[in-house]
């Protein structure tokens, strides 16, 4: 029989799609090599610290951190355990998220004399792709030290490439020094629903550092009980920020037992220091007597409170006052300042000419004037 000349090529490629199927069916009937079912694990980017082997914890998760394709990835951590190596995610624009399953489950415990936890990956001034990511960090875990007395650091943030763009995110952080450090690099860092207690310093933000402080963020987190000497405990300095040009941040915040220390850095661009406070919390649960938030004589402080309470919360006697500014710009409003004894105590005392304050609406209870 023959068919007519229209029907050549229909042929044609009807006995092509054959030969197709019969090749690609036997390729795929083949065995594949272990090595190739183990590629695809390999170039994941996501690590079990457990996976590894090494002197400590801090050892595995290094390993594990450094195992991580060249962009970074996930670590995660499940059981407590104790170290003394440090944790270093050092390496420039490898991005790395440590998550652990709760603050309860996986507890971290550094038994070293220097920094527990380093996140120092960020661009830097070198980098030649100048990413900027976000939100890696670390999560549901909690860091304990060995003394709050001493030279530790819990969470150091910067240094060569610094640390833009990281959060902390449901961490516990306690028993250091130092709980939480930012230096050089380390700038749009967001602490969300962060305990940082039991320390010698909860947050500190030095003065003098290169391209950090700005947009610092801190919402729904806790600062208390800090431990910085003095009979009866006063609890000075337990939150420090004095980086120039920074912007810091704190929303529905609680500071119980824990002084906010303002000093406005002029040693660069004499630009300032601006810390503001939203709905937020400050109280003295044990009773201890010490003024809440302090600012030297620094004509470079601007400090914004607008909404939330302070609360004396001891019965016997209150501190002289609530706010200790020297110098630079204060500006109150929407703010109950309460005192359960009724010694009735100052809202604010300015201490020098050069302090500068600007009240709106508050509430007073036992608090006999907002401005002295």
């Amino acid at each position: 029989m023959r068919f007519p000349a229209r029907y050549a090529y229909l042929i044609f490629f009807l006995a092509c799609l054959a030969v197709f199927v019969r090749l690609y069916q036997s390729k795929m009937s083949r065995p594949v090599a272990a090595e190739a079912l183990q590629q695809p694990l390999q170039q994941n980017d996501s690590r079990n610290a457990e996976d590894f082997t090494g002197v400590d914890c801090g050892d595995r998760i290094n390993k594990a951190y450094l195992s991580l394709p060249e962009h970074g990835g996930v670590i995660r951590i499940h059981q407590s355990c104790s170290f003394s190596t440090a944790i270093r995610f050092d390496v420039q624009e490898k991005y790395a998220t440590m998550i652990g399953s709760g603050t309860s489950a996986t507890e971290l415990t550094y038994t070293g004399d220097a920094t527990a936890l380093i996140i120092d990956s960020g661009s830097g001034v070198t980098s030649k792709t100048n990413r900027h990511e976000n939100g890696f960090g670390l999560r549901d875990l909690a860091l304990f030290g060995p003394s709050r007395r001493g030279r530790t650091t819990g969470i150091l943030l910067g240094g060569k490439y610094g640390a833009e763009g990281v959060l902390l995110e449901n961490i516990q952080v306690s028993d250091f020094g130092v709980n939480i450090r930012l230096v050089n690099w380390a700038f749009h860092v967001k602490l969300s629903n962060v305990l940082s207690r039991a320390g010698g310093r909860l947050l500190d933000i030095p003065a003098g550092k290169d391209g950090q402080g700005e947009n610092i963020l801190a919402e729904h987190s806790v600062f208390s009980d800090a431990t910085t000497g003095g009979s009866p405990l006063r609890h000075d300095k337990a939150v420090v920020i004095e980086a120039e040009t920074g912007d810091t941040y704190f929303t529905n915040c609680a500071f119980d037992n824990a002084q906010v220390f303002v000093d406005g850095d002029q040693t660069k661009t004499n630009i300032g220091t601006k810390v503001v406070f939203t709905a937020s919390h400050f109280e003295n649960p044990n009773g201890d007597i010490y003024p809440y938030i302090v600012t030297s004589k620094s004509a470079y402080n601007f400090v914004v409170f607008n909404g939330g309470d302070m609360l004396n919360n001891n019965t016997g006697k209150s501190p002289a006052e609530f706010i200790q500014h020297a110098g630079g710009t204060l500006a109150v409003q929407n703010v109950s300042f309460a005192s359960r004894f009724e010694s009735q105590p100052r809202a604010i005392r300015l201490l020098s000419p050069d302090a500068h304050v600007n009240v709106g609406f508050v509430r007073l209870s036992n608090v006999v004037r907002s401005v002295e």
